[in-house]
């Protein structure tokens, strides 16, 4: 029978969880040491992701809200121009 020692742990994400490293045989103890090397290739990929996503979508969200801007500014003074006609009754 293998013990296991409970240890508070923080991920990157900052959650505080409960988790249990095994001791003992040599097998848990590889185990344990590839998932923990499994999820840092996990953090570090998903940390690459979302620097591209932040560098792809931040020009994009810059023109879209220029152009939006644009679109305002064209309808208003579209708008200064219009008279409405008198309706005959």
């Amino acid at each position: 029978m293998t013990s296991a020692t409970n240890t508070r742990a923080t991920d990157p994400g900052g959650l505080a969880r409960e988790r249990t490293t095994p001791s003992g045989s040599p097998a848990a103890q590889t185990i344990a040491a590839t998932q923990t090397g499994d999820r840092h290739a996990e953090y570090r990929t998903l940390m690459r992701k979302w620097w591209f996503a932040a560098a792809v979508g931040a020009p994009i969200l810059a023109a879209a809200m220029s152009f939006s801007s644009v679109t305002v500014i064209s309808n208003a003074n579209r708008l200064k121009r219009f008279r409405l006609q008198e309706v005959a009754a």
